[in-house]
């Protein structure tokens, strides 16, 4: 028979367990809801901005890995149900979908090109809670600091000339109006000021790459992480469990086509139309409307 002391050890140790599975204990989420997201921010992006002052090509190659590292999280954080990672219905039809969007590149890759800007600028706005033009900010915001690169990256990624006239005109005026509604905002409202501040900030002083890169792994991808492990009340390292089956075979795929292109056996075009293949259906609704066949 148990002693008392030892009954109630037991119903603390219980108790204790239970509050560990129903309170998040979520290290991730702080990087996107307090203040280590904004410091780590300011710290990756100062190294980026001295890197493109060293060397334009070198920055650009170094902002790389912050994609291939973001991309885990768009495997599962639109499920409603995360017990496993998305089945074979799933799966199949996100490649039909990824297949598509390439035959659509490969026809008309400034038509495809600008479908996958404006879903990047929705996609983004949506993980924004208090301020969604944040997203629109960082698809246009580079034309206003950084027109030249950002026309010739769409020109390079394309393999054509772009009108760059029209081009140009239409994302100045699309980031002026938007940074302009954004600090009206900012003024009249309390919440996630410095956050909201450090992203224009973020894109006005980086170069396109480099910006995009930081947003997109730091204040994104690490953000939805967070998300998906506060809503579903479960650990960083089982919400990391879940991206690794989709995660891993996406990274190590986009290293070998990088490594293809650095030895001139891919061209550019097909690698960035692969790319877009990969990444539009998981801005499309086909996550949501699939979310059951998992």
């Amino acid at each position: 028979m148990h002693s008392p002391f030892y009954i109630k050890k037991s119903i603390l140790q219980k108790c204790t367990r239970n509050m560990a599975n129903t309170i998040p204990n979520n290290c991730i989420a702080s990087f996107q809801h307090k203040k280590y997201a904004h410091f780590i921010g300011l710290v990756v992006g100062i190294f980026y901005l001295a890197l493109y002052q060293y060397n334009i090509t070198i920055s650009v190659w170094a902002s790389l890995p912050l994609f291939l590292m973001g991309i885990p999280h768009g495997a599962i954080e639109t499920q409603e149900k995360i017990s496993h990672v998305p089945g074979l219905h799933y799966t199949f039809l996100y490649l039909i979908f990824g297949i598509l969007v390439f035959c659509s590149w490969l026809i008309s890759p400034h038509y495809t090109l600008a479908l996958f800007l404006i879903l990047s600028a929705f996609h983004f706005g949506q993980s924004e809670k208090h301020y969604p033009l944040i997203g629109l900010w960082v698809v246009s915001g580079s034309m206003l600091f950084y027109p030249t690169e950002t026309l010739g990256i769409f020109s390079y990624l394309t393999g054509e000339e772009l009108n760059a006239r029209s081009l140009l005109m239409v994302g100045r005026l699309v980031a002026v109006t938007v940074v302009t509604i954004l600090i009206i905002q900012i003024s009249t409202r309390r919440k996630e000021k410095i956050r909201a501040l450090i992203l224009i900030a973020l894109i006005a002083l980086l170069p396109p790459v480099s910006a995009v890169a930081v947003y997109f792994f730091i204040f994104h991808s690490l953000g939805e992480m967070a998300k998906t492990a506060d809503q579903h009340n479960r650990m960083p390292m089982q919400i990391l469990k879940l991206y690794t089956p989709a995660g891993i075979p996406a990274l190590i795929g986009g290293v070998i086509g990088l490594y293809f292109f650095s030895g001139n056996l891919i061209s550019l075009f097909v690698l960035s139309g692969l790319a877009v293949s990969f990444i539009v259906p998981h801005m499309c609704p086909v996550e949501k409307l699939t979310k059951n066949l998992v």
